[in-house]
């Protein structure tokens, strides 16, 4: 079994907390983003959103912000609360993340 870091579990115990809400609030995983006139629709499930913590934020963090492991724990730790409630700087940052997986898409668009 691979072993997890702790920087494995924070992210993990951030993805929990938003599925949680999510569930809580009887909302879909589903988000609608508008980049440069195109519509996208950005489907979200753990994977797609563990992977894109790590590609488009953790290693953009550690790339342009030159962030270590612990400052990007300390982020993460902001997001959800002591009993693994999402906190609002967490519900904003979903935004953030839908945003860049948009973001994304579209420039793999353009790149077509």
């Amino acid at each position: 079994m691979e072993k997890s870091t702790l920087l494995d579990k924070r992210r993990k115990h951030f993805i929990d907390a938003f599925f949680d809400y999510l569930k809580k609030k009887k909302k879909s995983p589903t988000f609608i983003k508008d980049i440069f006139g195109i519509t996208y629709q950005v489907d979200l499930d753990e994977e797609i959103l563990k992977q894109s913590l790590i590609s488009l934020y953790e290693n953009l963090c550690r790339k342009e912000a030159d962030m270590n492991d612990t400052q990007i724990i300390n982020v993460y730790d902001k997001f959800y609360n002591k009993y693994g409630k999402l906190t609002d700087e967490g519900k904003g940052f979903i935004d953030t993340i839908v945003f860049l997986i948009a973001m994304h898409l579209f420039k793999t668009d353009i790149n077509k």
